[in-house]
């Protein structure tokens, strides 16, 4: 029980009666006047974190644990189908020329050749048709076109990856991007 302390007041017609005031004991620092025991929880920072809310950040945290290891074996396992591809056609590059080779064991068809700039703005294309497989095919770089029939040359665009796209003969798309060099 609250200790009490008999206090006069003075009312407003001058009478003495006597007031009751209770002194309250100031609660420790972070409890704000509740008092728990250690085991309901513990205090940090002026936060009461109890185990029910520990227990669901551990379990958050090993979630996140779980699903970034899952996806670093995803990613790790699978082997990178751009590679794949790179090594079906080959590309070769020089300041007059662009080659290309079918390594892909089957004829390859509806073969365009594409060299992209830089900027991406444009891209100088060469429709090269069907190539047989194991045909190795040289292509000017002049006979390279833009959309509005601009002829591809070293001297106003900076290449910067080319780009060849074909079809096998089940209908399945091949690409391969290499940098120019």
């Amino acid at each position: 029980m609250m200790p009490h302390r008999q206090e006069e007041s003075i009312p407003s017609n001058g009478a003495v009666a006597p007031a009751v005031l209770c002194d309250h004991v100031a609660a420790p620092r972070g409890s704000f006047g509740v008092n728990h025991s250690a085991k309901e929880g513990s205090h940090m920072l002026g936060f009461l974190f109890n185990l029910v809310s520990r227990r669901r950040l551990r379990f958050l945290g090993s979630l996140c644990f779980v699903g970034l290891t899952a996806l670093a074996l995803v990613k790790c396992s699978s082997s990178d189908p751009s590679a794949q591809n790179q090594a079906q056609i080959g590309v070769e590059t020089s300041q007059f020329s662009v080659v290309v080779e079918n390594k892909t064991g089957t004829p390859l068809v509806d073969v365009e050749v594409a060299i992209v700039p830089v900027g991406g703005a444009t891209q100088f294309t060469k429709v090269a048709g069907r190539l047989e497989n194991g045909e190795k095919r040289e292509f000017a770089l002049g006979s390279f076109f833009g959309r509005d029939g601009t002829t591809f040359s070293l001297r106003v665009v900076r290449p910067k990856t080319v780009r060849v796209t074909g079809k096998d003969l089940n209908n399945k798309t091949v690409q391969v991007d290499v940098p120019w060099k």
